[in-house]
């Protein structure tokens, strides 16, 4: 009896733990996995792109993939890519935060998937659209993937935006084939962890007090 009274009072303060520690990873954007049907320059027609949005949980932004490519694999010169909020309308906003900036000749004239993982977690809004941007600032060469498949994960009903002649374009992400194709990007966000409700953690360690009193007076009964 001993025994299972330690065995419960084990499960229960395993669970009064777990309330507050709920942390699931997972990929909210995904068009990477088909091939491109071509790349845009970003330094022609830039800054370039793509937004990704949150769902009923406040996240933590942990990794950005982009399908990226350079026309001149021999270049000296970088790129950026960043965090940018939302305008409220549905437009590339304030930059959030500077992800990484990348150089050239480490991407392949031929297109490859390039992975901007340098920044730390970065909290995210629940139900809120964010976007990512490739800016070539006016002197690198890299191109951007664009794909005909808006079926992977959290692209329908997303947008892309390019600069040509300066004058910022939005789109939403059409059906896949149309002609109104966003950029290749993968996001992944882990949930934040949360503390749980008074009541419920209330709840928990009352059961916890049950536990230990229980066993408290089976060892007076059997001493």
């Amino acid at each position: 009896m001993v025994r299972f009274g330690k065995f419960v009072l084990a499960a229960v303060a395993i669970a009064i733990l777990s309330l507050g520690n709920t942390v699931n990873a997972g990929v909210i954007y995904d068009n990477t996995s088909v091939t491109p049907q071509n790349y845009d320059e970003a330094i022609v027609d830039g800054p370039l792109f793509d937004s990704f949005s949150t769902g009923g949980t406040a996240l933590s932004l942990t990794d950005v993939k982009l399908n990226l490519a350079t026309t001149n694999g021999s270049s000296n010169k970088s790129f950026t890519v960043s965090l940018v909020n939302d305008n409220g309308s549905n437009k590339p906003g304030t930059t959030k935060a500077l992800l990484g900036t990348i150089a050239d000749n480490t991407l392949s004239t031929g297109g490859s998937t390039k992975d901007v993982s340098s920044f730390s977690p970065i909290g995210l809004d629940a139900n809120t659209r964010y976007w990512i941007e490739v800016n070539a600032n006016s002197v690198s060469s890299v191109e951007w993937g664009i794909s005909p498949d808006s079926s992977g994960t959290g692209v329908a009903g997303e947008y892309w935006a390019y600069n040509p002649g300066g004058t910022l374009v939005v789109t939403q992400n059409a059906p896949s084939g149309s002609a109104n194709t966003p950029f290749q990007m993968q996001v992944t966000a882990s949930a934040v962890s949360s503390v749980p409700e008074p009541s419920t953690l209330s709840l928990a360690l009352s059961a916890l007090g049950i536990c230990v009193v229980g066993i408290a007076r089976r060892r007076a009964i059997r001493s």
